[in-house]
């Protein structure tokens, strides 16, 4: 906080932070089950600390359309390595459970996307997870 040194003057007290965020934890909405290539599913990771990042392309621009139809990362967006093999890709801050849709969004919650592909698989005997 500031710090007097008379009456008319204040010494300003500057901290900087540099501790990074970690991973405090993974979840989908969708329970345990099997699903069929073209089903999509939603990833939260929920951060230790709020994160920020640039503006994303959009999921339904065509660039980030191509990329994932030919099996690619569309350049420059963020993506979760998962234990099939597969990406799941940033599409932004996950929403606030119960929130209004003009509330600011939770930086802490990141939602990826991730589409299941013709002939991917999880290891046998392991669910979804990522790598």
């Amino acid at each position: 906080p500031p710090t007097p040194r008379d009456n008319n003057t204040l010494t300003p007290f500057v901290a900087v932070d540099t501790r990074a965020p970690a991973i405090a934890a993974v979840y989908t909405g969708k329970p345990a089950g099997n699903y069929t290539a073209g089903d999509l599913l939603t990833l939260v990771v929920e951060m230790t600390r709020p994160v920020a990042f640039s503006e994303l392309p959009s999921p339904y621009s065509e660039a980030y359309k191509n990329a994932t139809a030919e099996g690619m990362l569309p350049a420059g967006v963020p993506a979760l390595e998962l234990n099939s093999e597969a990406f799941a890709l940033l599409a932004g801050y996950a929403g606030s459970a119960g929130a209004d849709a003009g509330a600011p969004q939770d930086r802490r919650r990141l939602l990826f996307l991730y589409r299941v592909g013709r002939g991917e698989a999880t290891p046998v005997g392991q669910a979804l997870e990522v790598a």
